[in-house]
């Protein structure tokens, strides 16, 4: 579980955490918002819990959702590594796109295409099949 994740995307001020709370009790007792600044430049701190504006119920659920769509995002990000560093430097290059056979040019365009529906794959994201990169 990450709250630290969940507090990102779900509370818009600035905040502090220390640790990673496993329930309400920790994190009422481990999360501050930062409500400004004093003459110093030191942040002023706040563990009253009307100042949150998220209350545990929901970062707990927001994490939840965050761990179950971790598989799919890291699929994405693999995907599009791929994407960005093995095929996009060929088909991107028209010298090295033009140099290529009609044949060739189609191999890669079908794993280009392959790569891009990974995400279609019935077994998606726990079971991928990753197209074969042309040779």
């Amino acid at each position: 579980m990450s709250i630290a994740e969940a507090l990102t995307e779900l509370h818009s001020g600035e905040w502090l955490l220390e640790g990673e709370p496993t329930n309400e009790e920790e994190f009422n007792a481990s999360f501050s918002v930062i409500t400004g600044t004093d003459s110093s430049g030191s942040s002023i701190l706040s563990s009253n819990i009307s100042d949150f504006q998220v209350d545990w119920s929901t970062l707990s659920a927001k994490s939840t959702q965050i761990e179950n769509d971790r598989p799919a995002k890291d699929i994405r990000a693999q995907r599009n590594d791929i994407l960005a560093t093995v095929v996009d430097p060929i088909v991107s290059n028209n010298l090295r796109w033009l140099d290529m056979t009609a044949e060739k040019q189609a191999e890669w365009s079908a794993y280009r295409t392959a790569l891009l529906d990974i995400t279609d794959q019935s077994g998606f994201p726990t079971e991928i099949t990753w197209p074969t990169k042309p040779e």
